[in-house]
């Protein structure tokens, strides 16, 4: 929000995006390369870490998202629009326990380490779709004064 104000939603959307690749490139480097040299003390702290990056990502993200899409639909399609996100932001959250689901059946059913760490770098591949779409995103492409409401200044 703050932040989305001061230097605009589309820096913000980037440096969301940055924050995704490097929680994802985070997870590729402890699972093929530290976990199977550190304890599993370390091994967690460094879990913790991707996730501490993820949900940073997040919250730096969301309001930025949120204000850009908002503003780039019109005002009689909003309601519809706003469904539609929420439809698929649910079927997103869904998406990660069920390709989880899936990989541990297609590999035995089993949770060995094998498994554990396929389904981890599995997840963090997928982070790297969204982390591309947040470049689509352009303040100057907002619909701002056609529906009411002024555009921010482009920074970047």
């Amino acid at each position: 929000g703050c932040l989305a104000d001061r230097v605009g939603r589309q820096a913000v959307l980037r440096l969301a995006s940055a924050l995704a690749v490097l929680s994802a490139a985070w997870v590729f480097v402890w699972l093929l390369y530290f976990q199977p040299h550190t304890s599993d003390r370390t091994c967690y702290a460094l879990l913790l870490g991707s996730q501490f990056l993820g949900g940073l990502r997040r919250g730096i993200q969301q309001p930025a998202f949120d204000a850009i899409f908002g503003d780039s639909v019109a005002s009689g399609r909003r309601s519809q629009i706003y469904s539609w996100l929420s439809s698929l932001r649910k079927l997103g959250l869904a998406c990660g326990p069920a390709t989880a689901a899936a990989i541990f059946f297609a590999r035995g059913d089993s949770w060995t380490e094998p498994e554990l760490v396929a389904v981890l770098l599995a997840g963090a591949a997928v982070r790297l779709v969204p982390a591309a779409l947040l470049w689509l995103f352009r303040d100057e492409r907002s619909l701002g004064q056609e529906r009411g409401v002024e555009a921010p200044p482009r920074r970047l």
